[in-house]
């Protein structure tokens, strides 16, 4: 096998006094030379390379690296898409916050008897609806949240704690008859 010539392959980069070594009877390498005179006065031969040929084109290092494996063989082509391969039932605006279990909550206008408190929101855990003031803190260098439940809202209608448990079952259906204190 010839060694090539630089003008033969494409790409070769002729401004920076290139030369082209062969590694292993099968790869070429592209290499710059360049000395600086040390004190001795001696010239001290420091080589850098440039990239390597193959198949007649130049790649860079960096080029090479990604377009080829070690031995010179062509590494696989990623995928042309990168898209999932299955199809979404539902569209992504339709899917809930995960974890946050809050889907629709009534704005605080639309609840009678809510407090007009800015700092009470509505909050809804376990499936029910509650009037909750949150309270921030910190403790040892961290914020720390504490929940306060004031009251429940059953039917777009609030209840204080107080008069809920009066009015409700643990179960939260109605009581027949208005709980005594």
């Amino acid at each position: 096998m010839t060694t090539p010539k630089p003008e033969d392959i494409k790409g070769f980069p002729a401004d920076k006094n290139a030369h082209l070594t062969e590694v292993h009877g099968i790869t070429y390498v592209v290499t710059y030379s360049y000395g600086e005179p040390n004190e001795k006065g001696r010239r001290k031969k420091t080589t850098t390379t440039l990239g390597r040929v193959h198949e007649g084109v130049f790649y860079t290092m960096e080029e090479y690296h990604r377009l080829f494996r070690r031995g010179g063989e062509l590494r696989a082509k990623p995928p042309e898409s990168t898209s999932r391969k299955y199809v979404r039932k539902k569209p992504l605006s339709e899917h809930g916050q995960r974890g946050k279990g809050n889907g629709d909550l009534p704005a605080r206008a639309d609840i009678q008897n809510f407090p007009d408190d800015p700092h009470v929101s509505v909050r809804r855990s376990h499936g029910h609806l509650y009037a909750v003031e949150r309270l921030w803190y910190r403790e040892g260098g961290k914020s720390k949240e504490k929940i306060r439940y004031l009251g429940r809202v059953v039917d777009r209608v609030y209840y204080p704690m107080e008069e809920y448990h009066r009015l409700f079952t643990r179960q939260g259906t109605l009581r027949q008859e208005p709980k005594e204190d």
